[in-house]
This record gives structure tokens, C-alpha cells and sequence, in this order.
């Protein structure tokens, strides 16, 4: 998604004091993808973590993990870390440890199934379960993934900004385009890290602070 091209490099020799002095620090940022199995959540980390695309799909069993290195600025760098999890852990213990010390949460549905639509309102109540007793709830973005297949779509707009609504979820986004092969919106980028990075009072590590969600009073559907 980020591209580079060639550059010079210059090295000028200095002391090891100043050497320490500018390297960037290194903050952690961690993401939890949430969804139904075959939304695409592995294909979404992996187009973003390897910049490439795999429309295979293959299941995730349990939990898999993924690392980028972002640069904020010339002295701070933060290391992303995505968290894959599988589509058959709705409603297992094991999604309170999944979600530990997560920064932010990626809500995934497939526009084609209305049932992984529907399904999201189990992973909010997971969500929601893990973070009642904590001082903040983390950064939650709502994506319809599979765009490409508009035409077999299920899940209208109206249903979507609904649900935004309902759960109070200010970040939005439709994603992967498999015909042209490219990500057009989806993965938090720089601008946005730099936003929850303030959010979070310019502590990323450890840190939960309400934006991009705003948590409920009481759950409106279920208990």
C-alpha cells in the first residue's frame, strides 16, 4: 500500500550518543479483526502486511498474528500488530484473551452474506463483554469487504449505517477490490495512527481511550 522508490543515502559518521539520540521510538498498536469465517480477514491482513492479494480462501483455526512497521514521524515508528481470528471463535472464552490490550477492532462482514451481517452483533456483544469493567473502549471500525461482488450484494447501505448508528462506531469503510487487485480504503494509515496515537494521551502500549467509539449505556439488542 506504501510505495517507495530509490533514494541516496548519505551517512554521516557522529558519536554513538547522538546515534542513540535519533533512532524513533518504538510504540506498539494492536488490532483485533473480527468476523465470520471466509469474509476475508486473512486476505485483508495479508494484502496489507505483504502488500499482496490472495483470493484463496483457507481457514483460520484459533488465532494467527501479523507484524508492519509504520514510521509517524522521524522519531516515533509503530509496530502494528495485526490479530486474525478465526471466524469459529464467536462466543468461545478464548476471544477475552484474543482481545487483551487491543487498541483497536476491525468489525469484517462479506457484503454477499447477510448472515455475517447479522453475526456482528454477537462479536459487539463480545466486545463489549471484555471492556465493560475497563476505563475506555478501543478504536472500532464497521467494513464491508468484498466490494467487487456488488452485484450479488445482501447487505444494503442503510442496514450498514444503521448499525454504525446503533453501536455509535464513527470509523466506516468498504473494502478489496479483487479485479484491480488493490485496497482502496481500509487499513488505519499513517494519518489515522497519528490520530489514535493522540487519542490515546501519546501512549499507544497498553493504552484504551474512547474514540472512534463511543461505548453504550446498555446493550440495545440481547444481553
Amino acid at each position: 500500500m506504501y510505495s517507495s522508490g530509490p533514494c541516496e543515502v548519505k551517512y554521516d559518521r557522529k558519536s554513538a550518543a547522538e546515534d542513540n539520540a535519533a533512532e524513533p521510538e518504538l510504540r506498539q498498536f494492536k488490532v483485533v479483526i473480527l468476523g465470520d469465517g471466509g469474509v476475508g480477514k486473512t486476505s485483508l491482513a495479508k494484502r496489507f502486511v505483504e502488500d499482496v492479494f490472495r483470493p484463496h480462501y483457507k481457514q483460520t483455526i484459533g488465532a494467527d498474528f501479523m507484524m508492519k512497521k509504520i514510521m509517524l514521524s522521524d522519531n516515533l515508528e509503530v509496530s502494528l500488530q495485526l490479530w486474525d481470528i478465526g471466524g469459529q471463535s464467536i462466543g468461545s472464552k478464548m476471544v477475552n484473551t484474543y482481545l487483551f490490550n487491543a487498541h483497536a477492532v476491525i468489525l469484517l462482514y462479506d457484503i454477499t452474506n447477510y448472515e455475517s451481517f447479522q453475526n456482528l452483533e454477537d462479536w459487539m456483544r463480545s466486545l463489549r463483554r471484555k471492556f465493560t469493567t475497563l476505563p475506555g473502549f478501543p478504536h472500532v471500525a464497521l467494513v464491508g469487504n468484498k466490494m467487487d461482488l456488488g452485484h450479488e450484494r445482501n447487505v444494503q447501505i442503510t442496514s450498514h449505517r444503521t448499525f454504525l448508528e446503533e453501536n455509535e462506531i464513527k470509523c466506516s469503510a468498504f473494502g478489496t477490490d479483487r479485479r484491480r487487485r488493490r485496497q482502496p480504503i481500509l487499513w488505519p494509515r499513517r494519518e489515522a495512527l497519528r490520530r489514535w496515537h493522540d487519542a490515546a494521551g501519546g501512549g499507544l502500549e497498553g493504552a484504551h481511550r474512547n474514540g472512534g467509539h463511543h461505548q453504550p449505556q446498555a446493550e440495545r439488542r440481547g444481553g
